[in-house]
């Protein structure tokens, strides 16, 4: 069985931001708990980013040589003509 849980949460006028932040300002909570909400929250308005690898490419840097190279011969060609 699947549930919206958004819908069901508005429709019961729940918000679990707005639960995070009560907890997270409660001075009666215990401050790891605290400190968890924050993070919680944290992580839902500003995400973080997964560390990419970029590698390059083999394929493409050899093709890249090889018109660098026709290009060299093209202009040196040029060159002994004019």
């Amino acid at each position: 069985m699947e549930y919206d849980v958004k819908k069901i949460l508005k429709e019961k006028g729940l918000d679990p931001i707005e639960g995070l932040l009560s907890l997270a300002f409660s001075e009666e909570i215990e401050p790891s708990v605290r400190r968890q909400a924050l993070k919680d929250i944290l992580d839902r308005v500003s995400p973080t980013l997964k560390a990419v690898e970029h590698v390059g490419d083999k394929k493409l840097d050899s093709d890249l040589q090889e018109l660098k190279d026709k290009m060299d011969k093209l202009e040196a060609l040029y060159k002994k003509d004019y």
